[in-house]
């Protein structure tokens, strides 16, 4: 995979975390991660960036975005919809 088409990835990664982000990420009442969400957000995506090859397309972004999630929630995080009745 050449530079550009990665960094063409992790752009298109980075809009679809946007757009599908309509929760939010809330801590595990017994994580025992120390930093804040900031801090766990910037080590999965620093993390993704650095991990490597996920395929390309929509597939390499899912991948890419998998990847992601299983971060954070290796830190203690899970992800919260929101609440359909508000």
């Amino acid at each position: 995979m050449t530079k550009r088409l990665r960094q063409a990835s992790v752009a298109a990664l980075g809009l679809i975390l946007a757009a599908c982000a309509s929760g939010t990420w809330v801590k595990s009442v017994d994580s025992t991660y120390a930093g804040n969400l900031a801090a766990a957000q910037y080590e999965c995506e620093r993390d993704v960036r650095q991990s490597g090859y996920y395929g390309s397309g929509l597939i390499g972004v899912v991948n890419a975005q998998n990847f992601f999630g299983n971060c954070m929630t290796a830190k203690g995080f899970y992800f919260q919809a929101p609440d359909p009745a508000q």
